[in-house]
């Protein structure tokens, strides 16, 4: 599973927290409250994935723990978080990129699916099956 990868990669523990950007229907965040005991908060343009995923979260009894909001990356104010994550095509993490720096202190980890940032500083990669997963720090 990418999702658990992504998490194991970057050492989430339970209680912290995930801001996922570009949720979708929050699959990810699923994942790291199931089985990593986190927190999550789901970013998404569109309120249909959002809607789907409120209710999964609930089907899936994580509706305490998976927060899932309609919302434009470039505009939501950016939550507290732990680790940040997002599954997006390069040229809109490249532009998310100042973003995060902005937002988030030095440290704060990213976690990346096949993609990577141009600018923040990369700590590990791991390979899984023929995709890469990809950890960074805002620096």
């Amino acid at each position: 599973n990418i999702a658990q990868a992504m998490f194991e990669l970057a050492d989430l523990q339970p209680g912290q927290t995930v801001l996922d950007i570009g949720c979708g229907d929050g699959s990810i965040l699923f994942v790291a409250a199931k089985k990593f005991k986190a927190k999550g908060i789901g970013i998404d343009k569109n309120p249909s994935l959002i809607m789907l995923g409120k209710v999964r979260a609930k089907l899936l009894g994580v509706a305490d723990k998976v927060k899932l909001q309609t919302g434009n990356a470039f505009t939501t104010k950016m939550p507290q978080t732990d680790l940040i994550t997002c599954y997006l095509f390069p040229e809109f993490q490249e532009k998310l990129e100042p973003r995060l720096l902005e937002a988030y202190p030095s440290g704060t980890k990213v976690v990346t699916h096949a993609f990577k940032y141009p600018n923040l500083k990369l700590v590990k990669t791991a390979q899984i099956n023929k995709t890469w997963v990809y950890l960074y720090q805002v620096p």
